[in-house]
């Protein structure tokens, strides 16, 4: 993280509102510095925007630092920042859209805030992160979220979360263990499809649907523990499972 009593980062570009009453960072304009510090107000305005490209492709950021204020993180705002490694998430963050850190490689960790309660497609894809613990009061993840993420070996999801989208988890090949929890009623499409190193799955809740291809080709899955029986099941969604003998119920 950035050193203690680090000044506001200078050289970044704001822009207010039409009705002047808030300001969202638009730019990295001329700032140079590897941690930025974003300050919660500009103009007396409070910053409550990360804006959309903001940031992208800045690879020379290794830390960012988010002031209480931010509530919404927009589209593509850390795309591509390569050697980010370290950005905190402020319990006033509502929202994390499509792409906001896609292919961040060097991000390994990140720790979400209370306040959070969507996190938008494609918003990890391709990060570095090892592991991951998604609270109660985030309720969904979009669609291949966390996508292609080779290095995430710990998924905690806790009870709250109602919507996992299709592909979310897909080639996550470390892998091996995930419970689901009682709040999620349909296992999406290719949620764990790809995921080679995958060997338990415990299920907690009745799900009414598993998807297609939901956890095709887990080559190495061969433990399924589940509460409820599953109503419907697509003849894909555990294609390719050469080691899934057989389906316990707890």
């Amino acid at each position: 993280m950035c050193e203690i009593n680090k000044k506001y980062s200078e050289g970044l570009v704001f822009e207010t509102d039409e009705n002047k009453t808030f300001v969202k960072v638009k730019s990295i304009g001329t700032c140079l510095d590897e941690c930025i510090i974003i300050p919660p107000t500009y103009n007396n305005l409070p910053v409550t925007i990360i804006g959309e490209k903001s940031f992208k492709k800045c690879n020379f950021i290794t830390s960012i630092e988010l002031p209480s204020s931010i509530k919404v993180i927009e589209e593509d705002a850390f795309f591509k920042c390569t050697n980010l490694q370290s950005i905190n998430m402020p319990d006033s963050v509502e929202e994390i859209k499509e792409c906001a850190f896609l292919n961040c490689k060097n991000l390994q960790n990140i720790s979400f805030g209370k306040g959070l309660n969507k996190i938008c497609k494609w918003a990890f894809m391709g990060s570095g992160l090892e592991s991951l613990s998604i609270p109660s009061n985030i309720k969904t993840l979009e669609s291949r979220a966390f996508a292609y993420c080779e290095n995430l070996k710990h998924i905690d999801l806790s009870n709250g979360v109602i919507n996992l989208g299709a592909g979310l988890f897909i080639k996550c090949n470390k892998v091996e263990e995930i419970t689901l929890p009682k709040t999620l009623t349909i296992i999406n499409d290719e949620i764990f499809a790809y995921c080679e190193n995958l060997k338990k799955v415990t299920v907690l809740g009745n799900i009414e649907v598993v998807g297609k291809y939901a956890f095709a080709y887990c080559k190495n899955l061969s433990e399924l523990v589940l509460d409820h029986s599953f109503k419907e099941v697509h003849e894909t969604s555990f294609k390719g499972c050469i080691n899934l003998k057989c389906i316990e119920e707890a």
